[in-house]
């Protein structure tokens, strides 16, 4: 009896184990369905917001139906982060300008308030240039909220001034629709600025005024200007190459590159022991910690004769102002 007795439980837990595994991949397979679903559903509303490259994968991937397309184009993690951007500036743009449509103001008025933004137009952008996300060279997009006391402290460190002239400049920036407070207290760049273009074509826009500062600013600066718009950097080397990466915890980054021979001689110069110089052909592709660490060593003893140009950086004679005019003058040499 015994024995049958053992079996009869045995051959129960059997079965409740049974029965328990079926149930987990029964909830397990229900969930996949369920979050393939969802997802196919959020891939629906998307792909929208980057139809023309979608269409153009369609096209490469014709042995595909519309649902096995998108979720492998949206695999893609660059699609995928692209297609939200523009969706989430596409709702921000609906709460917060789309109320204020350009025939609801006085063409004349709004036309003056952008005349009057010329003037600050630049200062604006900066303040909330950190938050630009990058999708092309002519579309970056905004959709940052801020408190008064970032902007007014940003346009006091910004033009040197003091606090009451840094409000009154925030009120006036108001009065002119260069900010604009939203629903929850907060400030957006403002409808002034939105309609860019009201006055001409020409005029800076908020994507204008990114690319040219990632394209030129950026091209031919000081190294302290960097360090003073981003606030840090890493060393970091990848494909066989030593950078200084800005901008790890913003929507873009710029690699500055080190590649300049009087910069490698200054890495190995420092602490005055030639046999631990290897040799220049072998330093982009030396991971070592050691290395890093001496790049961070010539930066550190040597800032204020550090520039970057063309994204690559650049020590320059004191009798130069800025890495530009030595670049200019190291470029005419050669």
């Amino acid at each position: 009896m015994d024995i049958i007795f053992m079996i009869v439980c045995g051959g129960l837990w059997i079965i409740l184990g049974l029965i328990l595994v079926v149930g987990v991949i029964y909830i397990s397979y229900a969930t996949y369905v369920y979050w393939k679903k969802e997802k196919l559903n959020e891939y629906e509303r998307l792909y929208r917001y980057v139809s023309d490259e979608f269409h153009i994968f369609q096209f490469d991937n014709k042995n595909l139906n519309k649902s096995k397309a998108l979720y492998k184009f949206f695999s893609d993690k660059t699609n995928y982060k692209k297609a939200l951007n523009l969706k989430q500036y596409n709702d921000f743009r609906t709460e917060n300008y789309n109320q204020y449509p350009i025939t609801g103001f006085e063409k004349e008025d709004l036309k003056k308030k952008r005349q009057f933004s010329y003037q600050y137009e630049k200062l604006v952008y900066d303040i909330f240039s950190p938050w630009g996300i990058y999708v092309t060279d002519d579309k970056w997009l905004l959709s940052r909220k801020l408190n008064a006391i970032e902007i007014i402290d940003r346009i006091g460190e910004k033009l040197g001034l003091m606090l009451l002239d840094s409000i009154k400049l925030f009120d006036e920036f108001i009065k002119n629709g260069l900010i604009q407070k939203t629903s929850n207290g907060f400030y957006i760049m403002g409808y002034t600025l939105f309609y860019w273009d009201c006055v001409s074509k020409k005029d800076w826009s908020f994507s204008k005024w990114m690319t040219f500062k990632k394209n030129h600013i950026y091209r031919d600066a000081e190294l302290k200007d960097f360090i003073e718009e981003y606030g840090s950097y890493e060393i970091i080397n990848e494909n066989n190459r030593w950078y200084i990466r800005f901008g790890e915890s913003r929507n873009y980054l710029v690699n500055i590159n080190i590649i300049q021979q009087e910069i490698i001689y200054l890495i190995y110069s420092w602490d005055g022991d030639p046999s631990k110089r290897i040799w220049d052909f072998q330093f982009e592709s030396d991971k070592s910690d050691e290395t890093k660490n001496r790049i961070i060593k010539m930066i550190e003893d040597n800032i204020q004769n550090l520039g970057v140009s063309d994204y690559s950086l650049v020590y320059w004679n004191k009798n130069y102002k800025n890495a530009y005019e030595y670049q200019q003058v190291h470029r005419k040499q050669l």
